[in-house]
């Protein structure tokens, strides 16, 4: 790990961030980004998940006092209404989907044969409060100081659907370089 002014590398564990980032890659990560300003929706963040002690590499989907909505569909809505989303055919006849958050396309996946919403989620939900399942939807409100954070690789995420909101003072920066 290499660490200068506010710029460190860093080694990203696991698929949760795939395609956009690749198990193991090695990233730049800006751990002065949000000294002045506050995190963005679309930001990707190193943070600290406060049960486990990890750190975990995430997107930032909802930002605080918003309405989180994961549809049974898989997609995304801020206080009602949806991320943009469009899916293209790739070389391979597979099809790849895409996201706009602030006019910011990413590439994202999922599984369309797994639930949007696993039952540990479920049941983790209850626990976790601000949030509920309805009608396989899962509907949250962000505290105030609080994020709501997905992984890029949606059905293989431990992220806030799993482990809650994460609190402005457990992230540790910005990926920098990625969108």
């Amino acid at each position: 790990m290499h660490q200068a002014f506010g710029q460190q590398n860093m080694r990203v564990p696991g698929v949760s961030m795939e395609p956009t980032i690749s198990s193991g890659e090695i990233v730049n990560v800006d751990t002065d980004a949000y000294q002045v300003v506050v995190p963005q929706r679309g930001d990707i963040v190193i943070y600290l998940e406060s049960s486990s002690g990890r750190i975990y590499a995430h997107r930032i989907i909802g930002m605080p006092d918003e309405i989180v909505t994961y549809t049974s569909a898989k997609q995304v809505q801020i206080n009602g209404i949806e991320l943009p989303i469009k899916h293209v055919l790739g070389k391979n006849g597979e099809t790849i989907h895409f996201e706009s958050i602030n006019g910011v396309w990413h590439e994202y996946k999922f599984d369309t044969t797994e639930p949007a919403v696993s039952d540990i989620a479920r049941e983790r939900v209850q626990e976790l409060g601000h949030c509920r399942y309805v009608e396989k939807n899962l509907i949250c409100k962000v505290p105030k100081g609080h994020y709501f954070v997905l992984g890029d690789n949606r059905d293989q995420s431990f992220d806030s659907r799993y482990s809650g909101f994460v609190s402005q003072d457990k992230i540790k920066g910005k990926i920098a370089d990625l969108q």
